[in-house]
């Protein structure tokens, strides 16, 4: 059995299909947002890895430290996209980034969905700056938070490997 970058049986992934009726049409959308949510997962693992190469010099380096926190930012960011997805393929309506992480908590785990909020408000701290940035707790916070964001990548991994199967 062949396995994609995330772990996911090849298998798993629907056939194309030639949009010539109103049900296949369905099974080609399915197939783009799988394809999205599996692009959204690997970018998000793509950057927990260069934050964790990079931490490290970040104390020291100011190059380095604005990549890590380029870095965070996007797996954030894709953490966002990825609850919105989830909410809208679940029948919710999308909301906010906290709102959305906290939908998202009830239907999946709410451990990760509080420790996701703080991960937003990291990334909010980081491009915006509000009331100046103190380097090394922020450095620190995201040593805390990265294990958390590597939890969420495996459930939404487990969530879609089931919608996938079901399918």
């Amino acid at each position: 059995m062949s396995f994609n970058t995330l772990g996911l049986p090849s298998s798993l992934l629907p056939a194309s299909k030639s949009p010539n009726t109103k049900g296949l049409q369905i099974k080609v959308v399915n197939e783009k947002r799988v394809a999205r949510y599996l692009d959204k997962l690997e970018h998000m693992k793509e950057r927990i890895e260069d934050v964790i190469a990079w931490i490290d010099e970040a104390e020291e380096d100011k190059k380095s430290r604005l990549a890590v926190y380029k870095a965070f930012q996007e797996a954030v960011e894709a953490a966002c996209d990825l609850a919105s997805m989830f909410l809208k393929d679940s029948g919710y309506l999308p909301k906010d980034d906290y709102s959305n992480f906290e939908k998202w908590g009830e239907l999946a785990d709410g451990r990760i969905s509080d420790c996701l909020k703080v991960a937003n408000g990291l990334r909010n701290r980081l491009v915006h700056h509000y009331n100046g940035l103190d380097d090394k707790l922020a450095l620190d916070s995201m040593r805390d938070i990265i294990p958390c964001l590597e939890e969420f990548i495996q459930v939404m991994r487990s969530w879609l490997e089931e919608k996938l199967q079901s399918m």
